[in-house]
């Protein structure tokens, strides 16, 4: 296999979709970022009237003013300040992409999660071949892309840092200080590498720096806000499966689908656990992902634009898993993960 056959592949496959959305819109990228009136009254994007809209039109605000102290500017009102903050790093480099014009702002955001993706698959390619392409059909990615939300960025870094775990540990520390930055859970993956680095007594103080990043930004934040961001989310966490066991109760046909490739994954994967005794970070932080996916709220459990970007980084993690087990499953989840996909392109767009 040649060296970027992989993420040409994603590349493609990827503007496609773009390019079908934006054909479907005149070609204009505000459509991405789903504004709703209750959030956004401005001329520069689309905005939907009677509507909350969806979380990429506060991505599009801290990108118009990243370093910003107000709840509402350029039109567009924080529902959750310290929380939406957090996840800067998407919002940061989209204005540097931009150069702070207003105009340019939905089209790098759009751009920054397209070659994210390219980025990822190609870093996944040099350790996993053409499997790497199971991973990057992941339905969630769909819905992150066609929203301006940061979970591809963010599980873009993890891979990064993963892959450079045991070749440069200064780099996977960076790596997964990026990724904290971009969204706060994948501290999960930083605290693992800090431990396995302890527990093997290697060069563990690169991987303190993820957590001192962490700790230091939400410390600047609380100065900023008034409020600790990692904790202004509460409405996410509950008791365990009972957001599961709601959105079963309430779910549709095609839901149902959805919520049964999530149960087979989990279980098919959780059984590998045991064969797996590679790579300790990446089963630690599986284990850890899949203890904070099951008390998630029915508020995540909602919608699969909810569910799907939740369980990001629980899925490359988990498909890692299998891949490097060469699990007999992988036809099967990759053919329902195919359908879904398909079904989310042809509904969706």
């Amino acid at each position: 296999m040649k060296k970027y056959t992989v993420p040409l592949i994603v590349l493609i496959l990827y503007l496609v979709l773009i390019l079908v959305k934006l054909n479907a819109f005149g070609f204009d990228a505000g459509v991405f970022i789903n504004a709703g009136d209750r959030y956004t009254d401005t001329k520069d994007i689309p905005v939907t009237a009677e509507s909350d809209g969806y979380d990429g039109q506060f991505f599009y605000r801290l990108a118009l003013d990243p370093f910003t102290n107000e709840t509402k500017d350029y039109g567009v009102k924080l529902d959750n300040p310290p929380y939406r903050h957090q996840r800067i790093l998407y919002p940061f480099l989209t204005w540097l992409l931009s150069f702070g014009i207003t105009s340019l702002v939905p089209w790098a955001l759009l751009f920054i999660n397209l070659a994210a993706l390219v980025v990822m698959s190609y870093f996944l390619s040099q350790k996993y071949g053409l499997w790497s392409l199971a991973i990057m059909v992941y339905p969630g990615f769909i819905l992150t892309l066609i929203k301006d939300l940061s979970e591809i960025m963010a599980v873009m870094f993890v891979v990064i840092g993963l892959y450079y775990l045991k070749k440069n540990e200064l780099i996977a520390s960076v790596m997964l200080s990026l990724a904290v930055l971009t969204k706060e859970t994948t501290l999960l993956v930083g605290v693992c590498a800090l431990g396995y680095s302890i527990y093997k007594k290697k060069k563990w103080w690169y991987f303190s720096i993820p957590i001192i990043v962490f700790l230091s930004f939400q410390a600047w934040l609380y100065h900023v806000w008034g409020m600790v961001p990692v904790l202004a989310g509460g409405g996410n966490m509950g008791i365990p499966f009972g957001g599961i066991i709601e959105f079963v109760k309430s779910t549709n046909n095609f839901g149902f689908l959805e919520m049964l490739f999530i149960t087979y994954f989990g279980l098919v994967t959780t059984y590998n656990l045991f064969y797996f005794r590679k790579e300790c970070v990446i089963r630690i932080s599986f284990i850890l992902y899949s203890i904070l996916i099951i008390c998630l709220t029915y508020f995540v459990w909602i919608q699969d634009w909810s569910f799907f970007r939740a369980l990001t980084e629980w899925f490359v993690l988990g498909m890692l898993i299998l891949i490097g087990n060469r699990s007999k499953h992988l036809l099967p989840l990759c053919t329902i993960m195919m359908y879904i996909w398909i079904e989310l392109f042809l509904n969706r767009f």
